[in-house]
Parts: C-alpha cells; structure tokens; sequence
C-alpha cells in the first residue's frame, strides 16, 4: 500500500466513523479542516457534514438527501460511494484526526524543503536555518497546540478544581516565587501566560533582579530559559558566584583572597551544574530567533520561565518606515504572545529614559518606559526597580542601600510597592528583614553594577 492509498483510507475512516456516529463529528469539527483530506470527494462529503443543523442527528442517507438536493451527490462519488464510506467506520473519530495531522505535517515539512531550496542561492545560511526552525516550531505548534472555542460547562469544572486547590493549600503564591516575600504576596508569583517588565533607570539592578529570580526559580525545580542580550555567560555567571558564596564580585573577577572560598565555590558549581538552567549569551539576537529558541526549549525541556535582558538590545522587526517606538511596540507584543503559547512568564528587561544630570532619581511612571505606548499595552504586570538615593549611596559607598520595587501595572491584581535592600559588592536584593549572611571585609569600593 502506498503512503496517498493509506492516507485515503484514514480519510475514508474519519467520514465514516462520522456518518455511522454523527456526534463524533460534533466532537472534533473544529479540527476537521480542508487542508487534511486530500480527496475532492471527501472534502465535498465534510462540506455536507458541516452543513447539518446543529443539534439533530444525522447519517448516510441524510448527507445523501443533502448533496442530491444541491446537486453534490456526483462530485461526492454517489450514494454507492457514501455507502462504501460505512465499512470503514471504525475506531474513533480522533485518532483518525491524529493521522491525518500527521499526514498534513509531512505535507508542510515537504512544502518548507522546497520552499527552503528555492531561498538557498539568494539568502544567507543563516538566516535561511533560523527561518527553517522558526517555521518547523511553527508546524509543531499548529498541531500540538490546539485553539478554538469551548463551551462553558467544559470550562468551569477546572476553574472550580483549580479554586479548590488553592482553597486547600492556602499557599499565597500561586505562580513561580520570586524569591522575595513581600512581593510575592503582592502578585501572587509569576503567572503563566503573563509578561512581566521589570524596568529601571541605567545601573539600578534591573539584570541583578532578573538573575535572582531565574536561579531560584531553576533551584525550585522550575526550568528556566535566560537570555543575556548585554553580558556574557562568563559575567552572569561570576555574579551568581559572589552571590552564592559570599565572595564579593571584585574578588571573584580579579580572583585576590578567594582561597578562603575555594570550598564553597567548588560546592556552588556542584549546585549550578545540576540546575534546569539555560543559558543564551548570543549578542545581537533578534525576536524571531528568541522567539524560536524559547519554542524548542518549551518543547524539549519543558521551560517553565524565560527572562530576557533587555528589550532595547533585541534586533527588531521593524518595516520601512516605521519609528523605533513601533519596533518596540511589536517586539512587545510578539513577546506576550509568546508567553501564551508556551504557558509560562516572561520576564522581559526595559530601561527608562535616563533623567537629566546631576538630577536625583524621580520616582518612575508609566510614561518614563522607552517605547512606553506598546510596552504599557502588552504587558500583564510592570515593576520598576528604583534607588531614590542612588547618587548619594555610589558617592559614598553605601555597602547595603535601601531599594524600592514598585508594581506599577498589574493586569489582575493590586498596585503597590515593596522595600528591600541591596547588598552592592555581592550584587544582590535581600529582603528588607533579612540580614546579609556575607561580613564584608575587603577594602575595595563599590563594583558598577551594568543593569
């Protein structure tokens, strides 16, 4: 039997599972599309189905009576050709769907080879390869992630599961921890499905915030994708160290004194090596490519949290004669739709606009994003990082400095603003009652924090 004999069968199978069963064709539909039958017979036959009145039953001779009627009965194969349908309705109507998907994927992959071939002599390798994998995730996700309407009655049952879990575990974080107490009581965690921009003036902790929460999420067993768009992986990483170990970051980077901490940096790679933690340092990425990459790391590793820092550094997609504000306004919200698809938060980096020399840090607003029409619009929740005395503390060396969240935007929960402290020489935020475990005990000054 050849591949189209087999396909043809499966299709046979699907109409008439539905003619024998007219409620198996209520049930799938929505996924019955042209584009899976091959047969003009067949796709005539669907068209009959799909035309029934919706609620009383149906079977051969009705689609029968139908297609004579509109004068189809001919371009359907006739009634010996319907008939003939029955004998192979057997099985669901879903798996025979499930075949079919497949069958459509090998026609789309095919489709892509060819169209790939024909690009090869004009576009560049590169290009052409993230174009291949941003259009076989897309493949996947049109058969995997399936979409349409539901009647309520089939929603209401898990939201009301899903309430009662709550109910009995009483837990105030419903989402992944953020690793600090009294922001989490405020947003209940990071929410699947939600952007989240953290942002903040140049240098205030925005990129320390955002390495925070992704390393606990990942110890939390919460696989995590980052991408760094301004440091490299040799960077984040010397970060994570000082704040692990409680050497400060100077010594890690210049590596004076750290033989007291040789045990507890070994320990700390033991643990970093075991988290479900990646790591993308590529510069000059754009938003198709972190787009795709986050799609193959949701389909092979099941990543729960991706975080990228930061959205002024992504290469856009921006047409000609577009302003960079509607490049932002689009990287955006391609994000947000990303953080539908994959079911997981994104964590998305923004600077504001930088305020006048000499000038004391103003509170932070809305309006002070860079491009802050589209981020505003698309984002589920919006925190600033903001250090009011940030001038004074870096002229003075402040070791530990006081430092404000402030929920600015929050789609389905409270405003508000939560304190903490920032422990500057081994780049971290404690909570505001937490005292820092590392003495600091070294004569250097106070390391530029490139956030």
């Amino acid at each position: 039997m050849t591949d189209n004999q087999g396909r043809l069968q499966v299709e046979a199978g699907y109409l008439g599972t539905c003619l024998l069963y007219c409620d198996a064709f209520t049930r799938t539909a929505d996924r019955a599309a042209d584009a899976l039958f091959t047969s003009a017979q067949n796709k005539v036959v669907l068209a009959a189905m799909r035309a029934m009145p919706a609620g009383q039953p149906w079977d051969v001779t009705t689609i029968t009576g139908w297609l004579r009627d509109c004068g189809k009965l001919d371009a359907a194969g006739g009634p010996v050709y319907l008939s003939g349908l029955l004998k192979f309705g057997f099985g669901s109507a879903e798996a025979h769907l499930q075949n079919l998907e497949s069958y459509h994927a090998k026609d789309m992959i095919t489709d892509l080879c060819t169209q790939t071939l024909r690009r090869t002599a004009d576009t560049p390798g590169e290009e052409l390869l993230d174009q291949a994998e941003a259009e076989i995730i897309r493949i996947h996700s049109r058969l995997y992630h399936k979409s349409g309407f539901v009647k309520m009655s089939d929603v209401i049952p898990v939201v009301m599961d899903t309430i009662e879990q709550r109910m009995l575990t009483g837990k105030p974080v419903t989402g992944i921890p953020t690793g600090f107490s009294d922001l989490d009581a405020l947003c209940c965690g990071l929410q699947p499905g939600d952007l989240v921009v953290i942002a903040g003036y140049p240098s205030r902790g925005k990129s320390v915030l955002a390495e925070q929460v992704s390393f606990g999420a990942s110890a939390k067993s919460y696989p995590t994708l980052f991408f760094s768009l301004e440091m490299s992986q040799q960077n984040v990483m010397d970060r994570a160290f000082s704040r692990t170990t409680g050497a400060t970051l100077v010594q890690v980077r210049n590596g004076h004194g750290l033989r007291e901490y040789t045990a507890k940096i070994a320990a700390a790679g033991g643990d970093f090596s075991e988290l479900p933690f990646w790591l993308d340092a590529t510069p000059g990425t754009d938003i198709n490519s972190i787009i795709a990459r986050s799609r193959i790391a949701s389909l092979q590793h099941h990543v729960k949290l991706v975080v990228v820092d930061y959205l002024q550094l992504i290469v856009g997609y921006r047409k000609h004669g577009d302003s960079q504000e509607a490049e932002i306004s689009e990287t955006v919200r391609l994000l947000k739709n990303l953080a539908r698809e994959i079911d997981a938060p994104v964590v998305l980096l923004s600077q504001l606009r930088r305020p006048p020399a000499g000038m004391r840090d103003p509170r932070p607003e809305l309006s002070d994003l860079k491009g802050s029409g589209g981020i505003e619009a698309h984002a589920d929740v919006v925190v600033f990082v903001h250090r009011p005395k940030f001038g004074e503390d870096k002229t003075n060396s402040v070791p530990i400095v006081d430092v404000e969240f402030i929920v600015a935007k929050q789609r389905n929960g409270p405003l508000g603003s939560v304190k903490v402290l920032f422990d500057c020489r081994h780049v971290r935020f404690l909570n505001s009652t937490k005292t820092p475990e590392a003495t600091i005990n070294d004569d250097g000054g106070l390391d530029e924090i490139p956030a």
